[in-house]
Formats: structure tokens, C-alpha cells, sequence
């Protein structure tokens, strides 16, 4: 069965006759929440338009790893060439396959591939994405680093673990660089064939990663709200505090103090909810620290 491009096909005929769905292995975790969306949307209008694939010995030669849609393991290569890659439509597959498993449902669901091959595979999800803004902060992480994979730096890749983790982009930013200045205009930049300073490998970024390991493992017991902005925003704010003090000393206090907060102590922080009209949650969890951290500061200054 030979594949055209401007042609609608149906995936059970496709399978029929020997080809497989995939995925793009660094592309963007499944949203439980669209999916579950997508499934009210096929089951009461069906599919409205066709989703996009494209050949995955495309993407293979690119670079990128693709990954069966439903087992997500790696596909072997000689099953390549017999290989087709969602590129935009994944959610509305994924909730597609899982309303198949209801037999009662008869839906089907249709692909086409790209119309224009004057784009690479990641240039081309970029542009659906990015340009229909459905891609969160977190997403453009993978994002850089599905488009060009040799270019990707450590930090880079640690960002993207602290993203397999739940931790929001500002966060990441701050937690990682000490800065701000990772935002989706720079990742975007790095898609672009562009790395921003901020990105690249250099000793002083290894200083950084090393110290965010060494915080973010004392900081546990904030496992609430270590992905968050906020808390990662305090964490700065007291790394950014030198006043007669080096780098590496403030990274040791603020350490100190972390393993030293008791659990009681950080289950209540962790609960602490903003009051409407007064205090949000945010000024009353970094009220609280900051009355930990300074009795701390205090006694260690009195030793």
C-alpha cells in the first residue's frame, strides 16, 4: 500500500495492511485532562479532521526516536520503512485508542501526512504547536531538545529532567541557572538552531547544576513545592543574599537550614493556604521561611 501526500487514510486500514503507529519519543507528555477531553469530542462529533504522520525513517534520519504509540519501547529497524510517526493529533489518538477498547464504540480515525516537506520533523511540530499555543512552558524543553539533538548541552538535559519531575519552566530556570532568563523565547531560539549563554555548557553551569542537585536533595521535605515558581523564587532570593559572605557560604547556610527544618514544620508550610482579600499563599509560605531561615541564621551567628 503505497502512502500519498494530499490523501486522507483510515489507521485500521493502515494496520490492515502492515504499518505501525508511533510516536516521537521526546515528544510532549500526554495530558490526562485533553485526553479525557478528546474522548467526549470523538464519541459525541467524531474526528473533524484528519491527524498529520509522517514516515518515520524521516524522523529516524533526523535524529529523533521513535517509540511504538502504545507500548512506547523503541521500534526495531527493520520495521522502520512499515513505520508511520503522529506528529500533530497524538492526544486525540491516544483517546481514540482507549475509546476502541469499548467495543460498542464503531469511530474511526483518519491521518494524512504533512503537505509540505520543505520543513524538518521538529520544525514541523514547532509550527503546529507553538502557533496554535498549545504548548505549555515545560513543553518547548523537549521541544529544543527533540529538534536538534546534538546540539543539546548538560543543562539542557537536566532541565529536562527536573520537567519529568513537575517542575514548572521559571522554576526549572531558577533552580538550574540561578536566573530567570530561560524562557519559551529562548528555547524557541535553540529550535532555531540558536543556544542562548544561558544554555550552554560551561564550568560555571556545572557549579550551578551541582549546587541545584545538592539543594533540591536537602529541600525534600518541600517536595510540594519544590516545582513551584514561588518556591524556587525563595530559594534565589536567599542565594541572591551574599552581604558579606561568598557564594559558596550562602550556598552552605541556606543548605543547613533546609535539612534542618523539621517535618512538622514543612507539612504545615506545605498546607498553608492564601486568606481572600489578604495574604496569599505564597506571602504567608514565604513569611513563614523566612521566620525559619532567619532564627536559624541567627543562632548559627551566636555559635
Amino acid at each position: 500500500m503505497e502512502i500519498k501526500k494530499f490523501c486522507i487514510y483510515e489507521v485500521s486500514e493502515l494496520i490492515n495492511n502492515g504499518y505501525k503507529i508511533a510516536r516521537l519519543a521526546n515528544n510532549r507528555n500526554f495530558n490526562e485532562k485533553a485526553v479525557k477531553a478528546k474522548r467526549k469530542s470523538l464519541q459525541d462529533k467524531a474526528q473533524l479532521q484528519a491527524a498529520v504522520v509522517d514516515f518515520a525513517d524521516r524522523a529516524v534520519k533526523q535524529g529523533l526516536d521513535v517509540v511504538d504509540f502504545m507500548s512506547n519501547e523503541k521500534i526495531a529497524d527493520n520495521e522502520i520503512a512499515q513505520t508511520l510517526v503522529m506528529l500533530e493529533g497524538n492526544h486525540r489518538y491516544k483517546a481514540y485508542l482507549e475509546l476502541k477498547k469499548d467495543e460498542t464504540f464503531d469511530g474511526k480515525f483518519y491521518v494524512t501526512l504533512p503537505l509540505t516537506e520543505n520543513l524538518t520533523i521538529a520544525e514541523m511540530i514547532a509550527e503546529m504547536n507553538i502557533c496554535t499555543c498549545t504548548w505549555k512552558g515545560t513543553d518547548y524543553i523537549k521541544g529544543a531538545i527533540m529538534s536538534h539533538p546534538s546540539n543539546v548541552t548538560d543543562v539542557l538535559r537536566y532541565m529536562a529532567e527536573l520537567e519529568t519531575k513537575g517542575y514548572s519552566l521559571p522554576a526549572i530556570s531558577m533552580y538550574v541557572t540561578g536566573t530567570e532568563n530561560v524562557k519559551k523565547s529562548v528555547l524557541k531560539k535553540f529550535m532555531n538552531g540558536e543556544t542562548a549563554d544561558v544554555l550552554k555548557d560551561s564550568e560555571d553551569s556545572k557549579e550551578k547544576i551541582k549546587r541545584c542537585k545538592k539543594i533540591l536533595e536537602a529541600a525534600k521535605c518541600f517536595s510540594v513545592l519544590l516545582p513551584s515558581r514561588s518556591f524556587a523564587g525563595w530559594i534565589k532570593s536567599k542565594l541572591d543574599l551574599k552581604k558579606n559572605l561568598t557564594g559558596a557560604q550562602v550556598e552552605d547556610i541556606l543548605v543547613g537550614f533546609l535539612k534542618s527544618v523539621s517535618k512538622k514544620d514543612a507539612d504545615e508550610i506545605c498546607k498553608i493556604k492564601g486568606t481572600k482579600g489578604n495574604s496569599t499563599k505564597e506571602d504567608l509560605i514565604n513569611a513563614r521561611l523566612n521566620k525559619l531561615y532567619d532564627f536559624y541564621v541567627h543562632d548559627l551567628e551566636k555559635k
